[in-house]
C-alpha cells in the first residue's frame, strides 16, 4: 500500500478546521476556522476566563476589604460614642460644680452682707448706749512733734506708707459699697488702683512675704501679702504676675509683683489693703501719709496704738546704737 503524503496533508488539513455554527433571524451560517485562527480563538477564550477568575477573586477580596472596613468603621463609632457620653457626664460633672461654687459664692455674699447689717445694727445699738469706739487713744505724755528723724525714718521704713503702683488717680474705695458684679451690698476691705496690666507693684514698707498664690474664696485672684514690724501687713490683689516667694525679706519700694485683672474683677486694677493687728484700716489714710502729714496722719489713724509703736521704734534705735557702740569698742580694742 502506498503512502499518499497529498491525501494526509489535506486530511490533516481538513481535521484541522473548526466550523462555528451561528443560528440568527437570516437563517444559519456557518464559519470555518483555520488551524491558526482556532488557536488564536483559544487564546481569546483562555484569556476571557483568566480575566473573569481575576475579576470574581479580586471582587471577593474587595468584599472582604469593606466588610473588615465596615467592622472597624462600626468599632470607631462605638468609641466615638462612648467618648461622648464621657464628655456630656463630664460637662455635667463641670456645671454640678460651677453652679456649686456660685451657691458657695452667693451664701457667702449673703453671710457677708449679714454680718455687715449685724455691725450696722451693733453701732447703732453703740451709738443708742452711748457707747464710744475711739481706738486708741494718744499718749499725752508724749510730744509727737518731738520725734526723732531716725524714729520718723524707721516708722516710714516699716509701716506701710506712700502708693504700691504708679497711678494718675484712684478707684473703689474702702468701706461700703455695691458690689460690681453681684450688685449686692458689701464691705469694700481695701482700694483699688486703675492701672494696666503689667504695671509694676511695689512693696509700701519694709518685711517678709507672709503668703502668695491665687485665691478664689475671696475673689482675690493672684495674691501678696506682706508681714511689716509692728503689728501690720499689707496685702496686693488681682495680680497678673508674682516675683517673690513666701519668706522672701522685701524692701520698701521693690517691685513684687505686675498688675492685672485675675480673679474677681471687672477691669485691670490693683486692689490694696492695709492691715493692723488683723483690723482692715482705710489704705487711703496710709496711701497719702508722708513727712509733711506726719502728725496728721498719726491723729486721724486712731485704731492703731501708735504709743506702744513709738515705744517700739525707740527701743529699736537704742538697740542699733548699743551694737554700734560695742562694735566701735572691738574695733579699738582690736585694730
Amino acid at each position: 500500500m502506498n503512502f499518499d503524503r497529498k491525501a494526509f496533508l489535506k486530511r490533516q488539513k481538513e481535521r484541522n478546521k473548526h466550523v462555528i455554527t451561528i443560528h440568527g433571524k437570516d437563517g444559519i451560517k456557518q464559519i470555518t476556522m483555520g488551524y491558526i485562527a482556532k488557536r488564536i480563538f483559544g487564546y481569546i477564550i483562555l484569556a476571557i476566563l483568566l480575566i473573569v477568575i481575576a475579576t470574581v477573586a479580586y471582587t471577593q477580596y474587595l468584599e472582604k476589604t469593606l466588610i473588615k472596613l465596615d467592622t472597624k468603621k462600626s468599632e470607631i463609632e462605638e468609641k466615638y460614642n462612648n467618648l461622648q457620653k464621657q464628655k456630656e457626664a463630664l460637662l455635667d460633672t463641670i456645671n454640678a460644680l460651677a453652679k456649686n461654687i456660685q451657691d458657695k459664692e452667693r451664701a457667702s455674699l449673703a453671710l457677708e452682707e449679714q454680718i455687715g447689717s449685724l455691725g450696722e445694727e451693733l453701732e447703732n445699738t453703740k451709738n443708742i448706749l452711748g457707747i464710744s469706739d475711739e481706738g486708741f487713744a494718744l499718749d499725752s505724755t508724749i510730744d509727737y512733734n518731738q520725734l526723732s528723724i531716725a524714729q520718723k525714718e524707721v516708722i516710714m521704713h516699716f509701716v506701710p506708707n506712700g502708693k504700691p503702683i504708679y497711678a494718675h488717680s484712684l478707684g473703689s474705695g474702702f468701706g461700703w459699697r455695691i458690689h460690681p458684679i453681684y450688685g449686692t451690698k458689701i464691705f469694700h476691705r481695701g482700694l483699688d488702683i486703675p492701672a494696666s496690666i503689667g504695671t509694676e507693684v511695689r512693696a509700701t514698707a519694709n518685711g517678709i512675704v507672709e503668703s502668695i498664690g491665687h485665691n478664689d474664696a475671696n475673689g482675690y485672684g493672684n495674691l501678696v501679702v506682706i508681714k511689716h514690724n509692728y503689728g501690720f501687713k499689707s496685702a496686693y490683689a488681682h495680680l497678673h504676675s508674682i516675683y517673690v516667694k513666701v519668706g522672701d525679706y522685701v524692701t520698701k519700694g521693690e517691685v513684687i509683683a505686675q498688675s492685672g485683672n485675675s480673679g474677681r474683677s471687672t477691669g485691670p486694677h490693683l486692689h490694696y489693703e492695709v492691715r493692723y493687728l488683723d483690723k482692715i484700716l482705710d489704705p487711703k489714710i496710709f496711701i497719702a501719709w508722708n513727712d509733711a502729714n506726719f502728725i496728721e496722719t498719726i491723729q486721724k489713724e486712731k485704731r492703731v496704738q501708735w504709743n506702744s509703736l513709738i515705744q517700739a521704734t525707740k527701743a529699736t534705735i537704742h538697740t542699733v546704737q548699743q551694737a554700734l557702740l560695742l562694735q566701735e569698742r572691738k574695733l579699738k580694742h582690736n585694730p
